[in-house]
């Protein structure tokens, strides 16, 4: 198989899993399962980003480069948004860096 061929197919299984997901959050009611499926979906889009950068034939150097850049980018995107327990509203983090401790909506706290 070439790198054409793996390349589009990676491609569709990237589009494949965001539609999944997409009707996993939209079907899903429970705040928890929210949570829960938005950290195991920066998860697979990791993977992803990561096949992409390896299929693309860029070895060697650019590994240890991209790696720690995927690893950082799924660690901030797992904390940036939060589902409150009380009211179910989506909270997203308003400055770069501090997480979110309270619900936008009800006032909740988070643990």
């Amino acid at each position: 198989m070439n790198q054409e061929e793996m390349l589009v197919k990676l491609f569709v299984l990237a589009l494949l899993a965001s539609i999944f997901f997409s009707f996993l959050f939209l079907s899903t009611k429970k705040s928890s399962n929210k949570n829960y499926l938005w950290k195991l979906f920066n998860v697979v889009s990791a993977v992803l980003m990561f096949a992409f950068v390896y299929v693309s034939g860029e070895v060697g150097g650019y590994l240890v480069v991209w790696l720690p850049l995927i690893v950082l980018v799924t660690i901030y995107n797992s904390r940036s948004l939060k589902f409150c327990p009380l009211c179910g509203k989506t909270n997203i983090r308003k400055s770069g860096y501090l997480p979110i401790k309270k619900c936008q909506s009800c006032g909740e706290r988070f643990d």
